[in-house]
């Protein structure tokens, strides 16, 4: 079973624009992966350069999380803006750090492990399967 857009959006949430964006940029670290896999991109190539599309959709999706948050702000919904603003913060800090990690990793600046890495991955996990819970109790 697929999820309609409006589903993930609520589940994630996340608003369909910043969905689209982490999507885009996701397509394009994925052909850049294998072209610095397999030596098609030059050696000076690093992998913080491949890596660079997702922090840029970070990046994006922070600076329209504080536009939602101050349009939400001055409209007076202050609860809502601060909870928005609060998982979008979170989750983008998670995945964050994640790929902050396996850069170091595959750059080998760092000797951190795998299993390391990827703790942010499973707190955010975590997370999504609880707001899963909380969003389908209070469905419309």
């Amino acid at each position: 079973m697929l999820f309609s857009l409006k589903e993930t959006s609520r589940w994630l949430g996340l608003s369909p624009f910043e969905i689209w964006i982490h999507l885009v940029c996701t397509c394009v670290f994925s052909v850049l992966v294998p072209l610095k896999v397999d030596g098609v991109l030059s050696t000076s190539t690093s992998w913080w350069q491949v890596f660079s599309p997702l922090f840029i959709s970070d990046a994006v999706t922070g600076y329209f999380t504080v536009i939602v948050f101050i349009r939400l702000y001055m409209s007076h919904h202050v609860a809502l803006a601060a909870s928005r603003s609060v998982w979008s913060g979170v989750l983008l800090l998670l995945f964050s750090i994640f790929k902050l990690l396996v850069c170091l990793r595959l750059e080998q600046i760092s000797q951190v492990s795998y299993a390391t890495a990827m703790t942010p991955i499973f707190i955010a996990l975590g997370l999504l399967a609880i707001r899963g819970c909380y969003v389908n109790d209070n469905s419309d």
